[in-house]
């Protein structure tokens, strides 16, 4: 699998998160939604952009040259075979919630309903930054340095992962820009619908990259 295909794979895989499609949302939901969703869309895509760039100088510098056609495939089975794990585990009921109890996750969509334009900045970054997300970023920048292409192209690579990583970030936001509150219904909407399914869209798209990078790697490896 080509580098460019490798590097959208996983930009794509860490673009679907649907908990951060519902935290943009909730942010769009405010009152001064344009100011909070365009610090947050700003916070969001330093974060991802100083993590990325942050892992590759380091995979850069540790990762040898030479046998990146390999190494790039075990990655990418790697990778494949963890998703598939993810996805079955997702797929498991989940235990009854306590009687009138909060989920983290709700408590979370509550603050965000009341942040200023310094706080949806600052949880923009956090986010960009992410557990999940700092492990996808880590596979994806092993895939650039493992190239054998200049640092240009390594550069180029890093704005496309960023880019497609982050896009249900700034498209949302920019959308709602141009349309501004005519868009509030729909934003309103699309952001309890989508946290009733997170748990199923999860599990679905785990299982969907799994089985691609599965199929990739066991293709450049046989």
């Amino acid at each position: 699998m080509s580098e460019v295909l490798q590097t959208l794979l996983y930009g794509l895989l860490a673009a679907a998160s649907p908990g951060t499609l519902v935290a943009t949302l909730a942010v769009l939901g405010t009152r001064r939604a344009r100011a909070n969703g365009s610090a947050f869309a700003v916070g969001f895509v330093l974060g991802q952009s100083a993590t990325l760039a942050g892992v590759l100088v380091v995979g850069s510098i540790t990762i040898p040259t030479g046998g990146g056609g390999s190494a790039s495939a075990a990655l990418e089975l790697a990778v494949g075979v963890l998703l598939l794990a993810a996805g079955f585990r997702a797929r498991r009921p989940r235990k009854p919630r306590v009687v009138g109890g909060s989920s983290r996750a709700k408590r979370f969509l509550e603050r965000l309903e009341r942040v200023t334009p310094r706080t949806a900045f600052s949880i923009g970054v956090t986010l960009g930054i992410g557990v999940k997300r700092l492990i996808i970023t880590i596979f994806a920048a092993s895939t650039i340095a493992l190239a054998s292409v200049t640092k240009a192209a390594q550069a180029g690579l890093g704005a496309l992962y960023v880019v497609v990583a982050s896009v249900l970030v700034w498209a949302p936001v920019t959308v709602y820009l141009v349309a501004g509150s005519t868009a509030d219904e729909f934003v309103a909407r699309s952001k309890e619908r989508l946290a009733a399914r997170q748990r199923q869209v999860t599990s679905l798209t785990s299982l969907l990259f799994g089985l691609v990078f599965v199929v990739g790697g066991l293709v450049q490896l046989l």
